[in-house]
């Protein structure tokens, strides 16, 4: 039995509480639970993720002089430091948004 969590690294409900093997019983089981408590683990790893990235895009964009520049799969994407995004696509493009929400919108 594995009494190990899930990932011993992460500061999740689930994996603070559970072990892989009291997990693999409630699947086993077909108990709605398991798939509660792991849907909470993979909620918290994907904001974890993201929180990450966007530091990580917060630094390259204040060390960068002007503006941040990403290319690729046909799409260029500026962001400044003073916070705008412009975005070219094949099919869109938006300047000047200063959010993702204006973003989708404008793109609809």
């Amino acid at each position: 039995m594995d009494e190990r969590p899930l990932d011993e690294n992460c500061p999740c409900y689930t994996c603070k509480n559970y072990s892989r093997a009291y997990l693999h019983h409630l699947i086993k089981a077909g108990e709605p639970l398991a798939w509660t408590l792991l849907t909470r683990h993979n909620l918290r790893f994907y904001h974890r993720l993201m929180q990450r990235m966007r530091e990580h895009v917060r630094k390259a964009v204040n060390e960068a002089k002007d503006k941040l520049v990403f290319r690729g799969g046909g799409a260029t994407i500026e962001l400044t430091k003073a916070g705008m995004v412009t975005i070219k696509a094949p099919k869109i493009t938006v300047k000047n948004a200063k959010s993702l929400t204006q973003v989708m919108h404008k793109s609809n």
